[in-house]
């Protein structure tokens, strides 16, 4: 059973990276593979059907924050963000949708969508320091995370051009200019690294070489909006956000299991907890994927709630607020840069945290 702790052996943090890597990386290798170039209905395609559950399914597991002794210092000094700031936003939320046009609601899901894009992107800041744990030859560079950050802003513009044509609104010129922050980003990932080059010299560049391969898929990860219809794009790079959510959660997980069953190889406390983890919010899952459906089309296929538009809209808004439930719990309590969330996340996921600056 694998255990994360910074003190662990060597082979158990070569496990985790590679899983992390592996979590990274398969959905943008075995996607296309299901899907061509081609819109697909992903129903119909069992193993896309299961990651496109995932991709929703992710966000259930921040539930097992608040089954975690060691978290309640972050959550009793930050209540703001664990309570109040999604009442309030779910509250907001709601009689926006109850009250918004068709334009209205086209506009809430861009910015919901750009939300999701910038947490993505600040959950693959984290990963990539991590990695860099085994793979940096030095610290990661401030213009390292700069490059991870601004891919946001080429994810999002990317997001809307899908977005905007699903509404059905045509606009060739924009998607067009929609791939000028793209070039110059990967101008600037050119740039970095003919300074790299010139700045530590030719054996640190080859050290380097992993990392910044590892460099590069951070600054892509959102290319297969442009070229992939906007599910398969989204599965893309959705998937790989959940299942690197899904491992990092599952750690912490079993490193409370085993903290539960005193620390020794209780295979059914764990299991206990895991199984509490993942699916106390199995039904709010649901309703987040039924109503991201909902919201792109607009409309109602359940026999259960029939042709009634207004109650699909509104699942849809209680859906997406659950999404941002979740990012501003993760924006919080995986900030290294505060002690308290330090302190927890290096209890809890400690590989490689040490030599990086928060």
């Amino acid at each position: 059973m694998l255990r994360i702790y910074p003190e662990k052996q060597s082979s158990q943090q070569n496990l985790f990276i590679f899983l992390l890597l592996l979590a990274s990386v398969s959905p943008f290798l075995f996607v296309p593979f299901f899907t061509g170039w081609e819109a697909v209905n992903i129903q119909q395609i069992m193993p896309l059907a299961i990651l496109w559950l995932l991709s929703h399914a992710h966000q259930s597991s921040t539930i097992s924050i608040f089954l975690d002794k060691s978290a309640y210092p972050v959550i009793r000094n930050n209540k703001r963000y664990f309570f109040f700031f999604p009442l309030f936003v779910l509250t907001g939320v709601s009689i926006y949708h109850l009250l918004a046009n068709q334009l209205a609601l086209e506009l809430y899901l861009i910015f919901f969508t750009w939300l999701t894009v910038y947490h993505y992107q600040k959950q693959n800041i984290g990963v990539y320091v991590i990695l860099a744990s085994k793979f940096h030859p030095g610290k990661v560079s401030e213009f390292e995370r700069h490059l991870e950050f601004w891919s946001f802003l080429v994810g999002a513009i990317g997001v809307t051009v899908g977005l905007t044509g699903l509404f059905g609104h045509h606009d060739q010129l924009f998607k067009n200019l929609s791939l000028i922050p793209l070039a110059i980003l990967l101008i600037s990932y050119m740039v970095f690294l003919v300074v790299s080059y010139k700045k530590h010299g030719a054996e640190f560049f080859r050290k380097s070489l992993v990392m910044n391969i590892i460099l590069l898929f951070m600054v892509l990860f959102y290319v297969p909006i442009y070229f992939f219809p906007p599910v398969t794009a989204f599965l893309m790079y959705g998937g790989a956000h959940a299942l690197q959510y899904f491992l990092l959660m599952s750690l912490i997980s079993l490193n409370v299991g085993n903290e539960m069953a005193g620390n020794q190889s209780s295979v059914w406390m764990k299991f206990v907890y895991v199984a509490l983890a993942f699916l106390v919010f199995a039904f709010v899952t649901a309703l987040a994927d039924y109503s991201w459906l909902s919201m792109l089309e607009l409309e109602i296929s359940s026999s259960w709630l029939g042709s009634q538009k207004d109650v699909a809209v509104l699942l849809a808004g209680i859906g997406t607020c659950f999404s941002i439930w979740h990012y501003i719990i993760d924006a919080r309590l995986w900030k290294l840069s505060l002690p308290d969330s330090r302190k927890y996340v290096m209890k809890r996921l400690g590989y490689g945290l040490k030599q990086q600056k928060p």
